[in-house]
Parts: structure tokens; C-alpha cells; sequence
């Protein structure tokens, strides 16, 4: 914080906004030319006991830097069986093994330095990598094992709460190669957050690296914002969009779940089959020692070859809610039909009880009843006085 209420960036933030500023202003070709090269920095793959590190695809991340994305469905040119490999059996032999050479030394030990590790995304052969919001940190000098299981969210579009997408022609995002890229989730809100920013500020956010058209325009025309200085306007717009302004777009995600567990791979064998792949010249400049702190072994392989699937489904149905009417419904139903006959049936008596009384229809008259006869009462008589004086002879 600066005197008087000011607001800046800390100086490790500064270098990494200028950083992300700078590599967005190159083009392709240029930020191709300062990557790390991939023999070095691959320098063993296996896949099913087969040599794989020509079939890596290269690719430059704001964040991470250099990447290499492995059976890629654009990955065609190098590698004619990418996008298309599966596995039908499970354990390590038959999984992903890498060995990976950081080169840590040669790059600024800042906070663009690596964090003493790789970034690893797990991700499908038809979607783009995105580290920032995926994907698990592999450490330098160990040796890590990730077992796989392959997951699939299913959740329904509209009128449901989720309201949700399931292809691009629907968002109203296309990116590059949308014929091959399938819909995904991430990638739709990466969209969506800097078609937001290009149509607020007229510029485009450096931290987001894709390409692609939408409704409004493209990204070509639109030049970097500048987040080098708190004060930028770029700065202030992006972290004014809230999460209300972007769409709810998921609708089929696949993904692949990750485990992560302690490798029981002996030291020795892991730095004795780093010391083969390394130069000699390498480890006399560095020493022995740097290789605990500049080679990565990652082995990557399924743990079950049975997909998972979660479907989301509405909590009531046609077909469900006529299947309730045979419970308690159907009871409550019943003891209203009974009333509702019974109101019928007394409707109708009342009307004809009041026509009867008003206009005397349906009573025939009385008849003359027949003559009551009298009976004679007789008259109590009492003995005279003089009678209860006297005696019996």
C-alpha cells in the first residue's frame, strides 16, 4: 500500500505483469523461437514400452511457460496416430512414462522461476490444456505415480437450474480448429470472461491465451490491456467482472481423475536412469547434486479402464409422477371422488325438497281422517261420610 490510500503492485507482481504483457505482444513464430526445446527438456518418454518424445505438440502458456501436450488431437502433422490412442489394459507398464530435464539454472530465479516441479494437466485428446485451472504439480527430484479413472458429469440444459450448453454453435464461442476442439467447460468461460473484456475496454486480458471468434467480432484487431500499473484501466475492468456476468455453460464434461500417490521407486534407480539420459558435460559444470533439483520422473497410467458415469436427471417426470398417483396420491384422489359424488347426489334432493315446499309438486293431500269415536267418562263416586263409621256386624 503507498501513502495516503494508494494502491500498487507488490514488485514480484509487477515482474509478472510485465512479463504476461510482453509475451502477448509476440507472435507465434517469435514465442516458438524462445521456448525451451523439447529434447532437452524431454529426455526420455515411454508409452506401452514405446519411444514417444517426437510426439510431443509445443505450446507457449502465459503462466507457465513452455508446455508440451502429448496425443493431441492437433497434433496430427508429427504424430498421425494423435487423438486416436487408447489403452485397453491397466498398471504402470502399459501407462505414460516420463523423464523430465527442468534446466532450472539457465531461467531468472524470480517469480516467474519454476516452483521446483512441471505442471501436469490431465486432459482429453479433443480439448485444449488449461494448467491455471487444472492439473497437479509433479516436484523436482522425486519420482511421482498418478493413476487414472475416466469420469463423465452429465447435466441438463435448459428450463433447469443448471441451464446448460452442449456444442459451441449454442455459447456463440468458436475457437480455432472448432472442428476438431470439442465443447468444454473451461475453455467456454476463458471465452466468454475475455469477450467480456474486449467488448468493455477494447482489449484483450494477457493472462488468457486463446484464439477464437463470437458474435461481436475478433481477438485480431484488439490490442494488449496494459496490467503493468494498478492504475491501468484493464486492471479495474477485469477484476469488475463477476462470476453473475459469465453464463452457466456446462453441460457434458469427461474427464480423467487423477490420483496421486508416494512413488516406492528407490532413489538410485531413479537418479541412476537420469544420470544415462543427461551429458556427461552437464553433470561435470553442475555436479551429481543438481539432478535432485532439476530431473522430474512422472509414470502416468490407468488405475481401472471402467468409465464412471453421472448423469443428472429431473427430480420428477411424466412417467414418475403417474407412477405416484398409484400411492398416496391415488388416496387422497379416491376420498375426494367419493365427496364429490356425494355433493352431486344431495344437490339434486335439495333443489326438489325446495320445489315440493314452494309449489307443493310431489306430496298428495291428505285424506278426511275417519270419525274418532267418544268414549263416556265415568264419574268417580266417593262413600259418604257416615259410611266409613261403620262397623261389621
Amino acid at each position: 500500500m503507498a501513502q495516503g490510500g494508494g494502491k500498487k503492485f507488490a514488485s514480484d507482481t509487477v515482474t509478472v505483469n510485465t512479463y504476461l504483457y510482453l509475451l502477448s505482444n509476440l507472435t507465434q513464430d517469435e514465442k516458438i523461437h524462445i521456448m525451451q526445446d523439447r529434447d532437452e527438456f524431454i529426455r526420455s518418454c515411454t508409452y506401452e514400452g514405446v519411444d514417444c518424445r517426437s510426439y510431443f505438440l509445443p505450446y507457449v502458456n502465459t503462466t507457465y511457460g513452455t508446455c508440451y501436450s502429448f496425443n493431441l488431437i492437433l497434433n496430427n502433422d508429427s504424430d498421425p496416430s494423435s487423438g486416436s490412442r487408447r489403452t485397453v489394459f491397466t498398471g504402470p507398464p502399459y501407462g505414460l512414462d516420463l523423464e523430465l530435464y527442468l534446466n532450472a539454472s539457465e531461467w531468472p530465479s524470480s517469480a516467474l522461476s519454476s516452483r521446483g516441479g512441471v505442471r501436469v494437466v490431465i486432459h482429453r485428446p479433443d480439448s485444449l490444456p488449461s494448467p491455471e485451472e487444472s492439473g497437479f504439480d509433479a516436484r523436482a527430484g522425486s519420482a511421482t505415480n498418478v493413476a487414472l479413472r475416466q469420469v463423465e458429469v452429465s447435466r441438463l440444459p435448459y428450463p433447469y437450474e443448471h441451464d446448460c450448453y452442449s456444442a459451441w454453435e449454442k455459447c456463440g464461442y468458436y475457437p480455432s480448429n472448432s472442428g476438431n476442439i470439442s465443447y468444454d467447460v473451461q475453455m467456454c468461460r476463458r471465452m466468454c470472461l475475455q469477450a467480456t473484456m474486449v467488448g468493455s475496454c477494447k482489449c484483450k486480458v494477457p493472462y488468457i491465451q486463446d484464439y477464437f471468434t463470437f458474435s461481436n467480432g475478433t481477438l485480431n484487431a484488439s490490442r494488449v490491456c496494459d496490467i503493468q500499473a494498478y492504475k491501468s484501466l484493464g486492471i479495474h475492468l477485469f477484476f469488475d467482472i463477476t462470476p453473475d456476468r459469465v453464463p452457466k455453460v456446462w453441460d457434458r464434461v469427461s474427464s480423467l481423475a487423477g490420483i496421486l500417490s508416494p512413488s516406492s521407486t528407490p532413489h538410485g534407480v531413479v537418479w541412476g536412469d537420469a544420470l544415462k539420459s543427461m551429458d556427461l558435460t552437464q553433470i561435470r559444470q553442475n555436479g551429481s547434486g543438481s539432478i535432485s533439483t532439476e530431473v522430474v520422473k512422472l509414470l502416468i497410467y490407468f488405475s481401472s479402464v471402467t468409465q464412471e458415469t453421472m448423469e443428472e436427471s429431473p427430480a420428477v417426470t411424466s412417467i414418475t409422477l403417474l407412477s405416484n398417483l398409484g400411492g398416496a396420491l391415488s388416496l387422497y384422489l379416491g376420498i375426494s371422488l367419493v365427496m364429490f359424488l356425494e355433493i352431486i347426489e344431495i344437490i339434486p334432493m335439495i333443489a326438489l325438497a325446495y320445489i315440493s315446499k314452494c309449489f307443493g309438486i310431489g306430496h298428495k293431500p291428505p285424506e278426511d281422517p275417519p270419525p274418532r269415536k267418544r268414549v263416556p267418562r265415568r264419574r268417580a263416586e266417593h262413600p259418604i261420610a257416615s259410611a266409613w263409621g261403620m262397623k261389621p256386624n
